[in-house]
């Protein structure tokens, strides 16, 4: 089955063999498709036999809630790290005595207080709760492919905002590189249009050739009928535009 063609950015591959410190050989592909880019990484020795090479899951998500934990800690909000008082001991608590409660759910709430729907601060919150419920009850190979899919669903609600932006961008501008080219053309058919009706009236009138200005006015319905029919103008030409036009032409001859 061939492959489906569309509208988007072509698809760039740059691929590299490299080498590992440990010595593992792999060839590794820059992949670009507009402003969209992601790189994928094959061992060479294994590819037959186990095809790609899977993300680090448990390392990706790790460093990923290092990364939001950070982000709150600037911002005043709660963490996984934060202690927590029991809300049954709000009277008389000793974190000595009663420990430290690890709940996440009193963290997350507060913060859904403390932030705005959709803000960046509240967007970390609810994330880095999300990603460490998957890091203490998912094995690496399910957080591998849970990171996987994470990445796939980041570029695929992307690849439709962002490219059709660059769609529209590079059609914009290659409409504006058409624009001067495609002004002169109707200018030129214009003239041709002009010149044609123009010799109609002189073969009629030969002494109005010398009368570009009567000429103008002569002709003017036909001239405009004409433009309006190649659609090269939405206004009707003047007589004193059409004027112009024959006098340039009686310039060039």
């Amino acid at each position: 089955m061939s492959k489906k063609t569309n509208s988007e950015p072509p698809l760039k591959i740059r691929t590299y063999r490299v080498t590992t410190h440990e010595g593992t050989k792999a060839e590794v592909d820059l992949r670009q498709r507009g402003f969209l880019r992601d790189i994928n990484v094959r061992k060479i020795q294994q590819q037959r036999q186990n095809g790609p090479t899977m993300p680090d899951g448990r390392a990706e998500l790790t460093a990923l809630t290092d990364r939001l934990r950070a982000h709150l800690d600037s911002a005043g909000l709660a963490t996984d790290k934060w202690e927590v008082m029991p809300p049954e001991l709000d009277d008389g608590y000793h974190p000595d005595e009663h420990g430290y409660p690890d709940d996440d759910e009193l963290r997350h709430d507060y913060n859904m207080e403390a932030t705005e729907p959709l803000s960046q601060d509240q967007i970390a919150s609810s994330l880095l709760h999300s990603v460490s419920r998957l890091l203490r009850s998912l094995t690496d190979e399910q957080l591998s492919e849970a990171f996987k899919a994470m990445q796939l669903y980041h570029l695929s609600e992307l690849v439709g905002e962002i490219n059709e932006q660059a769609l529209l961008g590079a059609r914009a501008k290659a409409g504006r590189a058409r624009g001067p080219a495609a002004k002169k053309a109707r200018g030129d058919r214009m003239r041709e249009i002009i010149i044609r009706e123009a010799e109609k009236c002189w073969a009629v009138n030969p002494e109005l050739r010398s009368r570009r200005d009567i000429t103008a006015q002569k002709i003017f319905d036909a001239v405009n009928a004409a433009r309006h029919e190649e659609m090269l103008g939405r206004k009707p030409l003047s007589a004193k535009g059409i004027y112009g036009y024959l006098l340039e032409a009686s310039e060039a001859e």
